[in-house]
């Protein structure tokens, strides 16, 4: 079979959630930068093309922390008051159809770009999760358990699934939305 993607169609767009109304609490500005430093492999490798932070609920200060952090390292920052406004308003001006949609206070560990790539060559993107690297007993014996780090999609099943607005309050509920199937082998790690 014939495969018609060009290198510029292998490219994702990333949106960095710095808050999930599940999870009390937003990850700190340290927490986001290190997330964002994770990024840079991707984008030198060609694989990601663009950053969107989406942030709410933070304080005065956070917001202006997060907008300088967001600056330097060249990625839209967007802050709503509502967590799933950042998000829709994010999947908006994300660049690319292929989203990772990732927790701030996550990092992907080694071989989660080219993994990635991997599925970029597929003609149509099946969502998939991507889990924590499992840190308890209980998540090392059953992996599957891990919580949620991020979540690889089209933009528009994204989009739809954010729609459900009634029944989408967190990033866990917004992916169980996107109907993900499968799991990426590699995990992202707590930066936290």
């Amino acid at each position: 079979m014939h495969c018609n993607l060009t290198p510029k169609d292998r490219m994702f767009s990333v949106i960095v959630t710095t808050c999930d109304p599940a999870v009390h609490g937003s990850a700190s500005p340290e927490a986001v930068a290190r997330t964002l430093a994770a990024l840079v492999p991707g984008a030198i490798s060609g694989i990601v093309r663009d950053v969107v932070m989406a942030a709410t609920g933070q304080s005065e200060q956070d917001v202006k922390d997060l907008a300088r952090i967001a600056d330097h390292a060249g990625c839209e920052f967007i802050v709503t008051e509502k967590w799933l406004d950042a998000v829709q308003g994010a999947l908006k001006i994300a660049r690319e159809p292929r989203v990772l949609a990732l927790r701030a206070g996550f990092a992907p560990e080694s071989g989660f770009y080219d993994e990635l790539s991997d599925l970029a060559w597929e003609a149509s993107l099946r969502p998939t999760r991507l889990l924590e690297r499992p840190a308890t007993a209980l998540h090392r014996t059953l992996p599957f358990l891990a919580p949620l780090a991020g979540i690889v999609a089209e933009r528009n099943r994204l989009m739809q699934a954010a729609g459900s607005r009634a029944s989408v309050a967190s990033f866990s509920a917004w992916a169980r939305h996107v109907g993900p199937k499968r799991t990426m082998r590699t995990r992202a790690r707590r930066v936290d």
